[in-house]
């Protein structure tokens, strides 16, 4: 039966966003803020900052956000309808809108774009022809999104705009951490369109029908709290359970039986290998290293091209609303959105885990962010900076303000998870982002070549060791394109 009673936050400051912590392996309830410290500090915090912020009064003026994203009916970062309907996200953002245009005399005006790609080169021609069309853009970091125009002179440098406060929990402390470079970040998230925390966290999912049918342990939870959930133990829970029901030797979402189901594609190898502890880059005074051929990192590689076999499947969801909602997948591999968006009508019940460890030595989970989700901002190089930065600054806070509660409490928890257990491992998932450099960037084709390994077999060591030229080249470009003043 659903438990839908609400837990607090866990650092409700740092949410997704916080770094890993070693207290993650083992949280406790004893370590939650109760509901009622959020609401007091909250409170607190509501008059003095936006005494800080000080009073505008826009004059009436429009402030234009550019919504460019692949699946609006999924990652929704506006009210869909003028006014209040009882959903809570749609309400919530309704709220944050109204009060931001009455509280400072702006009018919000919305200009979606399906396509990430799309609106990005909307944006970045705007600001070549000199126009002011847009003063904030929300969309996917990949996807020759905010990644691909950060590197062209075409966004505000955030971290030299005025008003904006990247360091407090409204803003995303993972992406300030891990992607600036140089003293330079073009994008950010967090509690402003919320898609960027609530829908892009890496998570394993589990049949609880089919650990029952099949006699496996169902202890699961208890070795997450334990810190004990690791790749050996998700190997011995799926080997042998993968059954080619057509016989025709292919492992397809459409008919056949699965131990493990995780989709093909680089992004669902970041799940994986980051989960097991792998970094894809590091920086040290200013040098970026891509070193994905130690030692550790090719047993990791090695392991995982034992363990995972090629799907076929004709949508790559397949592997959701196909396979594991009709109970022909023991543990799928997705992200934070699927148990919210595709799993609610789910006859059978299912727990939600974080992505397993290499090794029980291992300080942490970490739970790698899907980047293509929506929700994180960029500001055109052209647009009113004064006007851009504090309304921006202004939305993110109202954002923590107002939509941490809809989102985290509602839309995470009581609708995405159905026991009691599911909810503590949404707070250590949320715990333990993970971004780097390379993760976004992909030098050299990197992850695809991971995938090349991992899923078609394909040689690793000797196809890296061809692609490092490459791989400095697209490091260099990216170096030089964050030593461009704007």
């Amino acid at each position: 039966m659903k438990n839908i009673k609400i837990i607090a936050l866990i650092m409700l400051a740092c949410l997704i966003f916080t770094a890993c912590s070693s207290n993650a392996a083992n949280p406790t309830k004893e370590n939650q803020s109760s509901p009622e410290t959020i609401t007091e500090d909250a409170e607190t915090t509501t008059v003095s900052y936006y005494e800080t912020l000080g009073s505008r009064d826009f004059k009436g003026d429009t402030f234009t956000i550019l919504d460019a994203v692949h699946h609006p009916h999924l990652q929704i970062n506006f009210a869909v309808e003028e006014g209040l309907n009882g959903d809570p996200i749609n309400d919530a953002l309704f709220n944050r809108d109204k009060l931001i245009e009455e509280k400072y005399n702006v009018n919000i005006k919305y200009i979606q774009m399906v396509g990430q790609s799309p609106g990005c080169v909307a944006l970045e021609k705007s600001v070549l022809a000199g126009e002011r069309s847009y003063d904030m853009i929300v969309s996917p970091v990949l996807g020759n999104s905010l990644a691909s125009i950060s590197m062209r002179n075409v966004l505000y440098n955030m971290m030299e705009m005025p008003y904006l406060s990247l360091q407090s929990p409204w803003w995303s402390k993972l992406i300030y951490e891990s992607l600036q470079y140089n003293n330079k970040l073009f994008y950010n998230g967090g509690d402003i369109f919320l898609p960027s925390y609530s829908k892009c966290p890496a998570v394993m999912i589990f049949n609880q029908k089919l650990l029952q049918d099949y006699g496996i342990e169902n202890n699961l939870y208890n070795l997450v709290f334990d810190g004990k959930w690791t790749l050996d133990v998700l190997e011995r829970l799926t080997k042998d359970l993968n059954q080619d029901l057509d016989m025709n030797g292919k492992m397809h979402a459409d008919n056949d039986f699965f131990g493990l189901i995780s989709q093909n594609n680089d992004v669902t190898m970041g799940f994986y290998l980051a989960g097991l502890g792998m970094n894809f880059s590091t920086v040290a005074n200013g040098v970026i290293n891509v070193n994905l051929t130690s030692e550790s990192n090719l047993n990791k590689i090695d392991k995982l091209t034992q363990m995972l076999e090629k799907i076929i499947y004709k949508d790559q969801n397949d592997i959701i609303h196909k396979a594991f909602k009709e109970n022909r997948a023991v543990f799928l591999v997705h992200c934070m959105e699927t148990p919210q968006m595709s799993l609610r009508d789910m006859e059978a019940d299912y727990g939600i885990l974080p992505m397993p460890k290499w090794d029980e030595n291992q300080e942490s989970y970490v739970s790698f962010i899907n980047a293509w989700g929506s929700g994180f901002v960029g500001i055109p190089l052209n647009a009113d900076i004064e006007k851009s930065a504090f309304l921006t600054e202004a939305m993110a806070y109202s954002g923590y303000e107002m939509l941490r509660r809809p989102v985290y409490d509602i839309t995470l928890k009581a609708k995405g998870t159905r026991d009691e257990e599911s909810e503590r491992i949404i707070d250590i998932i949320l715990e333990t982002g993970y971004l780097d450099l390379n993760s976004v960037y992909d030098f050299g084709g990197t992850l695809n070549m991971l995938l090349s390994t991992i899923i078609d077999k394909k040689p690793f060591v000797s196809a890296y060791e061809k692609k490092e030229a490459v791989i400095q080249k697209d490091i260099d470009k990216f170096i030089n394109a964050m030593s461009v003043d704007n």
